[in-house]
């Protein structure tokens, strides 16, 4: 399903690991997970693989998925969990908000820049 989107510069594996023994969560067990290989990496826009993947995942185990406040400072912002929570649309609409930011940020400091 992932890999169906087309992410820019970006893989996606199913596999396995088992965990440590000694682990406190999931001691012992083989648990399932999600390999990102990155194919190209002048093309990857993390911010769009992040939330693309956070999304397929919501919507695989919308009961486990669970927020903690580090996604918050790490998105700097309650963006990214309300859109993902919202759906596809809320998250294609949060990535295009993205990128136009990005473009007003690049313009506004343009001028400031040492190296061009």
């Amino acid at each position: 399903e992932l890999n169906a989107m087309r992410i820019p510069g970006v893989r996606f594996d199913a596999t396995t690991r088992a965990g440590a023994a000694s682990a406190a969560k999931w001691g012992g067990q083989t648990i399932p997970m999600i390999r990102l290989t990155v194919t190209d990496r002048n093309a990857l826009n993390p911010t769009v693989a992040t939330l693309r993947l956070l999304q397929v995942i919501r919507a695989r185990h919308p009961n486990e998925l669970q927020w903690r406040e580090s996604i918050d400072r790490l998105f700097g912002s309650e963006r990214a969990k309300r859109a993902v929570d919202a759906g596809e649309a809320a998250v294609t609409a949060l990535i295009a908000d993205i990128a136009r930011e990005s473009r007003e940020f690049e313009r506004a400091t343009r001028a400031y820049h040492l190296y061009r």
